[in-house]
C-alpha cells in the first residue's frame, strides 16, 4: 500500500511541467542520520498558465533500522492577489507507525515594505490549520477518539541588507483532549523515536519558535543557518541547528547541502499510566522516551523549468 502511495506521489509531481505555462521549479532530496535513518524527499511548485494561481505539492518518506518510518504528502495551492497580498491554501497527511494524521491550513502572506517602498523585503506570514490525529496500535480497551489540534503561526522576514535576510516564526498549538497518556504509552512501546521532529507525531507540540539567517555570499552561492526550540504537551524541549548551503549551478539546477543538530530531552512519567489495566499499567517515573542528540545531513538537487 505504501508503494502504491508513493507512486500516486510522483505521479502528481510528474504533472507540474504539463500544468505549468511560466516558472515551475521541482527537486529531490536524500537524507541520512543516526541507527540507520535515512529519507527521501520531492517537492515542487509550478505557476497554473497565465493565472496568479501557483501549485505546490511534496511528498517524503523516512525509515531507520529500528522501523521507525514515516512518511508525508501535501498539497497546497497560492493565489497572488496583488504585490501586497498571496493568500494560500493546503492539504496535509503524515502517518508513522503509531498515528495517522491529517489536516487543512489556510495562510495570508503580506509584503509589507511595498506600503513604504523600501527597497528592503519585509514579509509578514499568518497561518491557521487543523489537524486529526488516529492511533493505530492502542488496544481496544483503551482506545481514544480522534484527537483534533488547531495551529497557529505568526512569522516574519525582514532583509537587513542587501545579501542579509533574518526570519522568525512562532507557532502555538491546542488540542480538544488531553494527548498525554496516549502518547506517553505509544511511546514506551513504540521503536526508538527519531529526535528528526518531522519524523515523529507523538511529541504533541505546544509551541515552537524558530529563529534563522540567511547570506547570500554570491550571486550563485547562498548560506543558511536557523535555530528551532519546541516544548511539546509532554513537558519535553526538542532542540534543532541547520546549517544549509545553496548553489546555483547553472540557470537552471542548484545543488543543496544541509547539517542538522537534532536533541531532544527524555520523557518521563509523572503519573502511573493506565492504572486500571495492570497489563497495561506504566508506572510513575518511567522513561517512556529517552534523551537524544543526533545528527542529519541531506544532499539536494533542483531543476527550475
Amino acid at each position: 500500500m505504501k508503494t502504491l502511495a508513493i507512486a500516486c506521489r510522483i505521479a502528481l509531481f510528474l504533472t507540474l511541467p504539463s500544468v505549468a505555462h511560466a516558472d515551475a521549479y521541482l527537486a529531490a532530496t536524500a537524507g541520512t542520520g543516526p541507527a540507520g535513518y535515512r529519507s527521501t524527499e520531492v517537492r515542487g511548485n509550478a505557476d497554473l498558465f497565465d493565472t496568479p494561481l501557483n501549485l505546490n505539492a511534496l511528498a517524503f518518506i523516512s525509515d531507520s533500522f529500528s522501523g521507525d518510518s514515516a512518511s508525508q504528502s501535501a498539497v497546497g495551492l497560492d493565489w497572488t492577489i496583488s504585490k501586497l497580498a498571496t493568500l494560500g491554501v493546503s492539504h496535509n497527511q503524515q502517518d508513522d507507525s503509531m498515528v495517522d494524521m491529517s489536516g487543512n491550513s489556510i495562510s495570508l502572506s503580506l509584503m509589507l515594505d511595498t506600503l513604504w517602498k523600501s527597497a528592503l523585503r519585509t514579509r509578514l506570514d499568518l497561518s491557521h490549520g487543523t489537524s486529526a490525529y488516529q492511533f493505530k496500535q492502542l488496544p481496544q480497551s483503551v482506545q481514544n477518539d480522534t484527537i483534533n489540534q488547531t495551529s497557529n503561526r505568526l512569522g516574519l522576514s525582514q532583509d537587513l541588507a542587501d545579501p542579509l535576510t533574518l526570519y522568525i516564526s512562532h507557532d502555538q498549538y491546542s488540542y480538544d483532549k488531553d494527548p498525554r497518556k496516549t502518547a506517553q504509552y505509544l511511546m514506551k512501546v513504540s521503536p526508538r523515536r527519531s529526535s528528526n521532529t518531522r519524523a515523529s507525531l507523538l511529541s504533541f507540540p505546544d509551541s515552537t519558535n524558530n529563529f534563522g539567517i540567511t547570506w547570500r555570499a554570491l550571486d550563485a552561492l547562498s548560506i543558511d543557518v536557523s535555530s528551532s526550540k519546541t516544548t511539546t504537551q509532554l513537558d519535553q524541549e526538542q532542540k534543532s541547528r541547520r546549517l544549509g548551503i545553496d548553489y546555483q549551478m547553472t540557470d537552471r539546477l542548484n545543488l543543496t547541502v544541509a547539517v542538522t543538530l537534532s536533541t531532544s530531552t527524555a520523557v518521563v512519567t509523572k503519573q502511573a499510566i493506565f492504572p486500571n489495566i495492570p497489563a497495561l499499567t506504566i508506572p510513575a517515573g518511567t522513561v517512556v522516551s529517552p534523551a537524544t542528540n543526533d545528527r542529519y545531513a541531506e544532499l539536494g538537487l533542483g531543476w527550475s523549468f
